[in-house]
């Protein structure tokens, strides 16, 4: 009894010795026990069973946890490097695009003498996923983690890059840097916290409109090209060129032939500071995802994107984003500045489960115009009182303006409409699916009946260039 007794006594005494020195190790040097301390700290209690039968054991499992606490001190003070000496930032844009592989690049260094082992992690914020992978990268995904292990070689600088891929636009927020290390002897594992918060901002897809801005720029060979695909011209005169086959005769200037020897003739551009209108719903038609987005995500990406084409091409643009009233509404203008504007203005933008009054907020948006314009309005057809609503008032101003209605195309619900049912709740979706084409194709047949609205109706990696394409035909024959 009275063994049992000093065995607990020293028990206590050895774990409060135990308890301090973690508290120690913790506060002074960020340190926590290790697996292979935990298995050196089982020791003794193998022991302890032999100490019935050989009291002095007991003075062994006393020098043996003496030992073993200064090796802890020992391994984390004398042999480990320190904390202070591995510096930790990350670098990236404060502008992300939505959906898209924006880098992100950890930047660490050793400042010591020894190496360094162990694993960084790089909290990234909810929602967002982790890109598409880079070649030699051996990171893995922990929840809203990304942990990549590596060594730290003596002064040596390392640079690790990763991409995350947002799935929604907003204000989001980085946390700090964290690298986990073993100590010297591994009986300790060390923890650094450095880096900072960053706060950054998810944008609709920048890359895409850059894209978008610099393909349809109104270069000479551009709009020559554009010209000869889509027909006709403009009606602001440009310059002279020489003649090519299959000009208009009617555009010779005669004068310069005769003064030039060689046939010279007119040419014409489309007019310039032309009013483009754009009225994005968001409402609760625009909640529904597509291809991972919602469908407002892939028209505010269309309408922006068109706007920087417009905005490059010398037209002034104005956006209106609406649900049962008119939520944000940027004035029409050009110039880079007011693209900048509009990003900035819409970036935080998400639809909501409300109906649109579509013939309020046609009213209301048509009464900012005074001269005749181009407005676009984004939307979805599917339930068809709102399709009716849409169309009446579609039809009250489509004299006094050109109107052009962009909706996006459900693929998924295409291949559900088109598929073989194996099962009843095969055969049910498929149902729902050919219902739901069947309404929208009506109120499609409704709309392009006789009062001049121009449909876009198409998939949405393809709404930009098939608005932009549109627009450009519009202004070559000057619908306008």
């Amino acid at each position: 009894m009275l063994l049992w007794l000093e065995f607990l006594k020293d028990g206590y005494v050895h774990l409060i010795m135990f308890l301090m020195t973690m508290g120690l190790l913790s506060g002074m040097g960020g340190a926590r026990p290790s697996g292979r301390l935990f298995l050196l700290l089982a020791v003794p209690i193998g022991l302890a069973v032999l100490s019935f039968f050989m009291p002095t054991i007991m003075t062994v499992i006393e020098l043996y946890n003496v030992a073993l606490f200064l090796a802890m001190l020992v391994d984390r003070f004398l042999l480990t490097v320190e904390p202070g000496h591995i510096e930790m930032r990350r670098t990236l844009s404060s502008k992300l695009s939505i959906n898209q592989n924006n880098p992100v690049v950890l930047h660490l260094y050793n400042d010591s003498v020894r190496p360094v082992e162990g694993w960084v992690t790089d909290g990234i914020p909810e929602g967002f996923h982790w890109g598409d992978p880079i070649a030699g990268q051996l990171g893995e995904r922990e929840g809203n983690a990304i942990v990549f292990p590596m060594v730290l070689s003596p002064r040596k600088r390392l640079h690790v890059e990763y991409h995350v891929k947002p799935k929604a636009r907003g204000t989001f927020h980085f946390g700090e840097i964290y690298f986990r290390y073993k100590s010297r002897w591994g009986l300790l594992w060390i923890l650094k916290k450095g880096g900072r918060s960053e706060r950054v901002k998810v944008y609709p897809d920048l890359k895409r409109i850059q894209e978008m801005r610099i393909r349809f720029s109104k270069s000479r060979n551009v709009g020559e090209l554009r010209r000869r695909v889509l027909g006709g011209e403009g009606t602001d005169f440009a310059g002279l060129r020489t003649y090519l086959p299959g000009d208009d005769m009617r555009r010779m200037d005669w004068q310069a032939t005769a003064r030039m020897d060689m046939p010279i003739v007119q040419t014409y551009s489309p007019e310039v500071d032309q009013p483009i209108m754009i009225l994005l719903d968001a409402g609760r038609k625009m909640q529904g995802r597509v291809q991972g987005l919602s469908k407002f995500d892939w028209a505010l990406n269309a309408a922006l994107s068109f706007s920087a084409v417009a905005i490059e091409r010398g037209d002034q643009v104005g956006i209106g984003v609406f649900h049962r009233e008119m939520i944000e509404f940027s004035a029409m203008a050009g110039g880079r500045k007011h693209l900048n504007q509009l990003l900035e203005n819409l970036h935080d933008i998400k639809p909501v489960s409300i109906e649109p009054i579509y013939e309020q907020i046609m009213a209301q948006s048509v009464r900012r115009l005074k001269h005749r314009s181009l407005v676009i309005i984004f939307t979805d057809l599917i339930d068809p009182l709102a399709s009716r609503s849409l169309i009446r008032s579609l039809k009250a101003f489509s004299n006094d303006h050109l109107l052009m209605l962009v909706t996006l195309s459900d693929s998924e619900v295409r291949k559900i409409a088109d598929s073989y049912p194996e099962t009843s709740m095969a055969v049910y979706e498929k149902g729902v699916a050919l219902d739901l084409i069947n309404l929208r194709e009506k109120a499609l047949r409704e709309l392009l009946k006789g009062f001049g609205v121009i449909v876009i109706d198409t998939e949405p990696e393809k709404m930009d260039e098939d608005l932009v394409n549109r627009y450009l035909a519009v202004k070559l024959k000057n619908r306008l």
